[in-house]
C-alpha cells in the first residue's frame, strides 16, 4: 500500500513466501514458510541548498527511509530480502519435537561430526589450526 504524505512515501509491504531449508538437527530438508510486514518512506532526495521547499536529511542510517533522485525508482530488493533474513532464524528446527532434540552426530567417511551450523565449520578449522601453533610453539 502507498501512501502519499506530501514530501514523500509510505510503502507498507507484505511478503509472503516459502523457503526450503535444512534443520540444524537432522539436517532433513523442509519448507519455511515466511509471512511478514515491512514499512518504508521514501523521500526525493534534494541537493539545492538555495531551495526553501527542502526537507532535513533524516533517518541516513535508517533502512526504513530510502532517498530516491527524483524521476528514478526506489530500488527496495535489499529491503525485501533484509526482511526475509530478519524473519528467519539461524537456528531453525524440522519440526517441534526436532528442536526439543539434541543434535545428532553424523557419520561422514571415517569420523563422527556434530550437527552444527556449517556456517561456522570456517571458523572452527581457524580456531583449531590457531590452537594447534600455539600448542607447538
Amino acid at each position: 500500500m502507498f501512501q502519499h504524505t506530501g514530501f514523500g512515501l509510505s510503502v507498507d509491504g507484505r511478503i509472503t513466501t516459502s523457503l526450503t531449508r535444512k534443520c540444524i538437527n537432522c539436517y532433513s530438508p523442509y519448507c519455511r514458510q515466511i509471512d511478514t510486514n515491512f514499512n518504508v518512506w521514501v523521500l526525493p532526495l534534494t541537493k539545492n541548498k538555495d531551495s526553501p521547499d527542502e526537507l532535513p536529511v533524516i533517518g541516513v542510517d535508517d533502512p526504513s527511509v530510502i532517498y530516491v533522485k527524483p524521476g528514478f525508482e526506489a530500488d527496495l530488493d535489499s529491503l525485501i530480502q533484509d526482511t526475509i533474513r530478519l524473519a528467519t532464524s539461524v537456528k531453525e528446527t524440522c519440526s517441534e519435537s526436532c528442536e526439543k532434540s539434541e543434535p545428532k552426530l553424523h557419520h561422514l567417511g571415517t569420523h563422527y561430526v556434530a550437527s552444527i551450523d556449517g556456517r561456522w565449520s570456517r571458523l572452527l578449522e581457524l580456531r583449531n589450526a590457531n590452537r594447534r601453533t600455539l600448542q607447538s610453539n
